[in-house]
């Protein structure tokens, strides 16, 4: 957890602060990578916590719907 968690901080410096959705002009090919990278990195974050507390299939939808 703590490697992924250091991933994902990592990953977002090289990003910048701004969200992509918030940048101007085109995003380039490293940019969209980049944005790939942080997007699994989270998925896999998400999966370790659910498997820590528990959470269900059904849990996880109810959760991903909020």
């Amino acid at each position: 957890m703590v490697a992924l968690v250091e991933r994902m901080l990592e990953l977002n410096k090289r990003r910048g602060v701004a969200p992509p959705s918030r940048r101007q002009g085109q995003q380039d090919a490293g940019a969209t990578e980049l944005d790939r990278e942080i997007a699994a990195t989270d998925g896999e974050i998400d999966d370790l916590v659910y498997e820590l507390y528990g959470i269900t299939d059904e849990e996880r939808k109810v959760i991903g719907a909020a």
